[in-house]
């Protein structure tokens, strides 16, 4: 599993494909504008002077707009199961929470959940061009569930070979800051500028330019990804070697669910009784 930089589904192409502000879908995605919309929002629709069959379907499309937005109706219907998983307890539990757990079994789910890819739409690009292994074998397409207890990590990659136009750049800088302009431009400096310009050389040293990565860098946390920057329980992430395991299927416990949805219980309850009756 790798992120990388290169992917077709950029910023402002996703947008326009997935991302909205005047319908204002919500979807699996850290686009700023699907954050947006998340904050603005109104997820507890009212129900008056609505019949039963309204309120599901306005929760069945609002749900189905963020989980598997990327998936054909068809499958999703082949996929759900009305038996939801959850631990041997005997107390108040939201089970309806757990509507769309079928869907977190996916590889390009998992990918996404696991802070490899942007958005779902960006996970299944890496499965469909061979990016990501799954225990150690490359994933020919055919797969598209996760078993518990399956590892996938990112494909090799072969380093670019800039030889001759690396070496020129680095004895162009070591000549650089070795100059004597240089040393009398640092002598002028007081302490404290001294300090933060040492410190800046340090984190420069830590975290390099490097054209051979298959990401940008150096390195930054990518913008409005913190609200979406968790790792479910049911996942076991190494972000050093961008490999991820699966470990069980979500389950439903005492006062929590492990489904991550932006969405209410009663929303997601609308939404499981629409397709409970198709099944």
């Amino acid at each position: 599993m790798r992120h990388t930089s290169t992917c077709p589904y950029d910023g402002d192409r996703e947008r326009k494909l997935t991302t909205s502000l005047h319908r204002q879908k919500l979807r699996q995605s850290w686009n700023k504008y699907n954050l947006f919309n998340i904050a603005k929002a109104n997820l507890r629709q009212g129900r008056h002077g609505r019949t039963f069959f309204q309120q599901k379907w306005a929760a069945k499309s609002m749900t189905r707009g963020y989980h598997g937005a990327h998936i054909k109706e068809t499958d999703w219907n082949r996929a759900f199961s009305r038996r939801l998983f959850s631990a041997p307890i005997h107390e108040m539990t939201p089970y309806m929470q757990m509507a769309y757990a079928p869907l977190e079994r996916r590889l390009d789910v998992a990918i996404f959940r696991a802070m490899f890819a942007s958005s779902t739409l960006q996970a299944k690009q890496f499965c469909t061009h061979g990016a990501v292994k799954v225990n150690g074998k490359p994933l020919d397409g055919t797969q598209v569930e996760a078993v518990p207890a399956e590892a996938g990590q990112q494909a090799e990659q072969q380093p670019k070979q800039s030889g001759h136009k690396e070496k020129a750049a680095t004895e162009a800088i070591t000549d650089l800051v070795s100059s004597k302009e240089v040393r009398k431009q640092v002598d002028g400096l007081s302490r404290d500028e001294q300090k933060a310009l040492a410190n800046l050389l340090r984190q420069d040293a830590e975290n390099p330019i490097d054209e051979s990565k298959p990401y940008w860098t150096p390195w930054e946390p990518r913008r409005y990804m913190a609200p979406f920057a968790f790792v479910p329980r049911y996942l076991e992430v190494n972000q050093n070697i961008c490999a991820a395991v699966y470990l069980r299927h979500p389950v439903a416990r005492r006062g929590t669910a492990e489904v991550p949805t932006p969405f209410p219980y009663e929303t997601n309850q609308l939404a499981f009784n629409w397709y409970l009756r198709r099944h």
